[in-house]
């Protein structure tokens, strides 16, 4: 059946097309989700195509494998609140770097059981694909973690660039030693020090500079997958990874400029300068839901700020006419009577603006600060992701509506049909 390895290469072929066109339209909050079916079947369409490849063996253990993950995949994607999507996002994507470094961890050790080498080649890409995607592995774990509120925020010590920088070292030294001589406590140690690289890589970076850390790994974790694709002659693997490491790059790029931030700077610098901080004077005000009703009913000007992406937004069915741009709602506020700021932190921050000690100085924000009343709606007073107190929440012209999102604003909608008469 010589027709079945080209039909197997067709199929990859319209699944790279389909990925392609999946993530061109993922690019808008309007057809993101058409762009995510579009893409997910291009991975179903080789998921299957690959059973056909010839020399495929343990299928029962393959098929059993997908099903779990099938299953543990849907369960966790229904239970994920959409305020947890980033961490959901970070923790999968760490699951795409830990499976290509799983495969170059196989092929090097199936290589070092048999005593026969590949091509230098091929050898060469096992190893930086593994090494790849054990960063991307570890260091999405950490972001998730980080992002969860399990880790604190940001974790230095004296020193710590120059013993990341060794550990490094070590980890690319073993590496080449596997290339030369695949001895197995040689591999074993690579990946030791591979892991270790992306804990110890994340564990400075501030919670503020998690969307381009994750952004990063993503672009990491597909360059990975092409390299052990290309281990195993898989065209689908290579594909898939190059398109996703290519979109992740650019995606990183654009986060980092949008954040005034350079990737270097993210990945081996603290976000923004350095010195002390200036105190933040008075104290949280709190408010009721009825007493914001009340001024939100004889507002002229309300805008709401949610502390969501776009996208989640358009998730959520909010209508894309109605979200407006940074740049163009920025000047609207001082003329805004009513600021609702919904869950939002660092990014409504002044300090961004006014502190240049403050680590998130230089980071573009909202310029809630500039309305004549700014309502908070938040569940306590702890910090952002940057771990740092928020000026904006200790200005006289802001009061705090304390509680959970979604029951704070159906409370809120209800006492403003109660002032409206019902309506």
């Amino acid at each position: 059946m010589s027709w079945l390895p080209l039909l197997v290469k067709a199929s990859y072929f319209v699944a790279a097309l389909l990925f392609i066109l999946g993530i061109k339209r993922m690019a808008s909050p309007v057809t993101a989700r058409s762009g995510i079916r579009w893409a997910g079947a291009g991975m179903v369409l080789a998921t299957v195509a690959t059973f056909a490849t010839p020399g495929m063996h343990n299928i029962p253990l393959i098929l059993a494998a997908v099903v779990l993950g099938t299953v543990v995949a849907w369960w966790s994607g229904k239970r994920v609140a959409m305020t947890d999507m980033p961490q959901m996002v970070a923790l999968y994507n760490g699951l795409g770097g830990g499976s290509a470094a799983a495969i170059g961890a196989v092929e090097l050790l199936r290589y070092s059981d048999l005593g026969v080498a590949p091509s230098q080649t091929v050898l060469v890409l096992a190893v930086v694909g593994a090494l790849i995607g054990s960063v991307s592995l570890t260091g999405s774990v950490i972001a998730w973690a980080k992002l969860d509120g399990r880790l604190d925020r940001r974790f230095t010590f004296p020193g710590q660039q120059v013993f990341n920088a060794l550990v490094f070292l070590v980890a690319v030294v073993l590496g080449v030693f596997t290339v030369l001589g695949l001895q197995q406590p040689v591999i074993i140690g690579f990946f030791v020090a591979a892991l270790a690289v992306g804990i110890l890589m994340t564990l400075p970076i501030g919670g503020a500079d998690m969307p381009v850390v994750i952004s990063l790994y993503n672009a990491l974790t597909g360059l990975a997958v092409a390299f052990e694709g290309y281990v195993l002659q898989n065209e689908a693997l290579i594909i898939a990874g190059m398109v996703v490491g290519a979109a992740g790059t650019m995606l990183t790029q654009l986060m980092a400029k949008a954040m005034n931030r350079s990737i270097a700077s993210v990945l081996f610098g603290s976000f923004g300068a350095t010195g002390e901080a200036k105190e933040i004077a008075g104290a949280q005000k709190p408010i009721e839901a009825g007493d914001v009703a009340a001024m939100m009913a004889y507002a002229e000007r309300v805008v709401i700020v949610p502390g969501h992406m776009n996208v989640l937004l358009a998730e959520a069915g909010v209508p894309y006419d109605l979200i407006t741009d940074m740049d163009d709602i920025n000047p609207e506020f001082p003329t805004t009577d009513v600021s609702l700021v919904i869950g939002a932190n660092d990014v409504v921050n002044p300090v961004a603006k006014t502190d240049p000690a403050s680590p998130i100085y230089g980071m573009p924000i909202l310029d809630v600060s500039l309305s004549k009343n700014t309502i908070v709606i938040k569940r306590g007073k702890g910090t952002g992701f940057a771990g740092i107190e928020n000026a904006l929440f200790y200005a006289d012209n802001t009061r705090m509506l304390y509680g959970d999102g979604a029951a704070a604003v159906a409370e809120l909608i209800a006492e403003l049909k109660s002032v409206d008469g019902g309506h």
